[in-house]
């Protein structure tokens, strides 16, 4: 499964940290509604992604000014430990768990991993590959990392996209690359990726609609299996050009397909609603839906399965026309993309989560940024929030 937070909230940074360890440990705050802030004196604090362990432990990482920064806490949310980066800058686009407790992360223009700790293990950036990319990661069975990486400056309309693939000992096995054929349109990114069984790549990504790079221009899905050539590419076009379509993540299905979690701006009314798309194996289009609240926009930054077959999609909600504060905002669907329920948790100032899960008990935790109470550098800071099933505090 891979997960990804908005685009709209990371800022790229360029430099590869040597040197981490722990800073100041952050004041905890316990809040009314099971809500639970984490402040930093010395940086704005973000969480980004959430894990329950065999222990019933949350993990959380996130950024702390822009560098990693791991949590530990208990199943309420209680500070346990606290480790982060020193000194140099990571923002993260993905982070995947890897079985023996290490994560494996892509930022804006490098890819590392690090243990438990937050001790840097091994990284590439764009100076070593030579390209400037944004992309994301997964890891193939046996421990091998797959990394897809897309070159914006290649040619005048056209991006160069390439896939990277390691050994667990960081040994390069392979590289390959490939452009749109059809030249229909500039490739943006790719946003995720996984290995078939067949040795080929299943490739999710954004491209513009037009032929040449326009910022204002609508923006599409595709998806595409391809080896070191593109063998079939299919974009999912809406066919109107009011809408903007943006693929943030994807996570596998109970039935081999897959569920793009993706975001549509419509033009006309000038909001951001969530896109759910769902494929089956052979990633052929089954349905979608929409989901909006009220008449604002909704954003979905993380999407996670939930044991009953459906999911659980976290993010925010704009609390004004101007767009300038969000609330929180929770989405629940049935395995067939129905809306059971959702929830907007008002509250003061800017608030969003980028992750959520439900925990063994049914209750649903989650992970964000807020500046709710005025606290931490740009009055930024982590929180939690633990809802019961049904999204209620």
């Amino acid at each position: 499964m891979v997960n990804r937070i908005g685009i709209f909230h990371v800022i790229a940074f360029a430099c590869l940290a040597f040197f981490f360890g722990c800073k100041k440990e952050p004041t905890q705050t316990v809040n009314p509604g099971f809500i639970k802030e984490f402040v930093f004196d010395d940086s704005a604090v973000s969480g980004s992604f959430i894990w329950q362990t065999s222990q019933n432990e949350l993990l959380i990482v996130g950024t702390k000014g822009a560098s990693p920064m791991i949590l530990k806490t208990d199943a309420m949310g209680n500070l346990l430990s606290h480790q982060s980066a020193s000194g140099k800058y990571y923002s993260f686009l993905n982070v995947t768990k890897l079985s023996d407790g290490t994560f494996f992360c892509s930022s804006s223009d490098h890819f590392f991993d690090m243990d438990g700790s937050a001790n840097l293990q091994w990284a590439v950036d764009s100076s070593v590959l030579n390209y400037y990319f944004q992309g994301s990661q997964v890891v193939m069975n046996g421990g091998n990392y797959l990394m897809g990486l897309s070159e914006g400056y290649f040619s005048a309309n056209q991006t160069l996209n390439v896939i990277f693939r390691y050994d667990k000992n960081h040994v390069l096995l392979s590289s390959d690359s490939f452009v749109d054929p059809a030249k229909t349109g500039k490739t943006l990114s790719i946003w995720a990726l996984e290995l078939r069984q067949d040795g080929e790549y299943n490739v999710f990504g954004s491209k513009y609609a037009n032929p040449s790079w326009n910022w204002d221009d609508p923006l599409r899905i595709y998806i595409g299996k391809t080896a070191s050539k593109v063998l079939n590419i299919h974009v999912l076009d809406s066919g109107l050009t009011r809408y903007s379509d943006h693929i943030t993540n994807y996570i596998n299905t109970a039935d081999s397909g897959f569920l793009i979690n993706a975001s549509r701006y419509d033009y006309k009314s000038a909001n951001s609603y969530i896109l759910i798309i769902k494929l089956d194996k052979d990633l052929n289009f089954q349905s979608e839906h929409t989901y909006s609240y009220n008449t604002l926009s909704t954003t979905g930054y993380g999407i996670s399965p939930c044991r009953d077959g459906g999911y659980l999609i976290s993010g925010g909600y704009n609390t004004s026309l101007a767009n300038t504060n969000s609330n929180p905002y929770v989405l629940r669907i049935d395995k067939k993309g129905n809306k059971l329920w959702d929830k907007v948790i008002s509250m003061p100032g800017s608030s969003w989560f980028n992750s959520g899960i439900e925990l063994q008990d049914g209750s649903l935790m989650f992970t964000g940024s807020t500046s709710s109470y005025g606290k931490g550098v740009s009055r930024k800071s982590a929180f939690l929030v633990k809802l019961d099933a049904n999204g209620n505090l």
